[in-house]
């Protein structure tokens, strides 16, 4: 028994000794690793410290932003109601139809005023046909609530074909969207904080200038008379701008 507990005791002491040999070795690295440390930042001071205030310099400025744009009025961009004003057998909420109307053009009104800047998307869901004056999306003067088939005389409008007419006079300007309506499109309408009226599809960074249109306007939706009924639009998009 006296000859176990001696081994035991032996086999211990062993076991500490060769951990502190481990020990001694892993602090002489550590140690070797904070010279090293210690020695780049002496040599490197004025480097590192310019490089850590760059970095926590650009930290508080993306708090800041973060924290701006989650409070700026910017951000809070109201919805507005996105139906039409009501047309028999051609509208049902904010969808429209192509449908046969008694009049050889005929349109659809927002029943939202809007006054001052405002983007307005219209989804082309089907299209058969981009000839001129087919289809037309724009802006409509609010008092014309009763015009039916002169639409055109008192809007500005972008034309499938990808034509804008002259403000308010029902014709052809000289100015031509690069592309036509196609199924999938999105139409954009835009009025910006100058009253300056921009048309496009799908995308902000493509529109062109059409006019300047001050005052209270309805958005259009005007077509030829062609009774083509699978042809189908969708008001999805119309806010209110807000400057910062």
């Amino acid at each position: 028994m006296l000859d176990e507990k001696i081994k035991t005791i032996e086999f211990n002491i062993n076991g500490i000794i060769q951990l502190n040999k481990q020990n001694v070795i892993q602090i002489k690295k550590i140690k070797t690793d904070v010279l090293e440390v210690k020695d780049y930042f002496s040599s490197n001071f004025n480097q590192v410290v310019g490089d850590i205030t760059i970095l926590l310099t650009n930290l508080e400025s993306t708090n800041k932003t973060e924290e701006k744009d989650e409070e700026s009025p910017a951000s809070k961009i109201t919805s507005l109601n996105l139906n039409w004003i009501p047309v028999e057998n051609a509208t049902n909420g904010n969808e429209v139809k192509n449908a046969s109307i008694k009049s050889s053009y005929w349109c659809v009104k927002s029943e939202e005023v809007l006054d001052g800047a405002f983007i307005c998307r219209i989804l082309v869901e089907h299209i058969t046909g981009t000839s001129d004056w087919h289809h037309g999306a724009g802006i409509i003067k609010y008092d014309k609530d009763t015009i039916m088939d002169s639409y055109y005389s008192h809007s500005c409008l972008f034309l499938s074909s990808g034509i804008f007419t002259k403000p308010y006079m029902g014709s052809n300007s000289n100015t031509r969207f690069p592309s036509k309506w196609k199924d999938g499109d999105e139409i954009i309408i835009k009025r910006d904080f100058n009253n300056d009226l921009w048309f496009g599809l799908n995308d902000e960074f493509t529109m062109m200038k059409s006019c300047k249109a001050e005052g209270k306007f309805r958005i259009v939706l005007g077509f030829l008379n062609s009774n083509k009924p699978s042809e189908v639009f969708k008001l999805i998009q119309l806010q209110h701008l807000t400057l910062l």
